[in-house]
């Protein structure tokens, strides 16, 4: 166990208002109280399948692209940012298995290798910064028990 009495845990901070106008709230900033310029950025996304149907699985793979793309703006633009972290859990297929049936701009499959050259400009990046989509509780094509979940992304 970890004594959290010094760790400071804040939900839906403002921190990308000078590049997105309408999604200006990081999921989580953590840090510690002795280390306040040592700060860590984590974004998550849970998409799960509805009484209606599947996520809008399409929008969804562009955000978590977006994330990822955000949080190496934090990294490289936020001297108090030292990493970022992406986490995602799903209990929708589509995201983790391969397919040529869709628009694969935006990759999210077990063992594709992802860049953000499509956000680059926008979020002025110096580099496109390359990530590998490891799905964990995957057996092939299926999700083994309730839901899979990525590895994390660090940025």
């Amino acid at each position: 166990m970890y004594n959290c009495s010094n760790i400071v845990i804040d939900f839906e901070v403002k921190v990308y208002e000078k590049v997105d106008s309408s999604d200006k709230y990081l999921d989580l900033l953590v840090y510690e109280l002795e280390k306040p310029d040592n700060k860590y950025a984590i974004e998550f996304k849970a998409p799960m399948k509805s009484a209606s149907g599947n996520s809008n699985q399409t929008k969804t793979r562009k955000k978590i692209y977006k994330d990822i793309a955000r949080l190496s703006y934090l990294k490289e633009h936020n001297k108090h940012i030292i990493n970022g972290y992406f986490f995602m859990i799903t209990d929708e297929k589509p995201y983790f298995n391969a397919s040529t049936k869709r628009d694969n701009t935006f990759n999210t499959s077990n063992g594709h290798s992802g860049n953000l050259s499509s956000f680059r400009n926008h979020y002025k990046l110096k580099n496109t910064f390359n990530f590998d989509f490891i799905w964990e509780n995957i057996d092939e094509n299926s999700i083994v028990g309730k839901f899979a979940w990525l590895k994390c992304i660090k940025v």
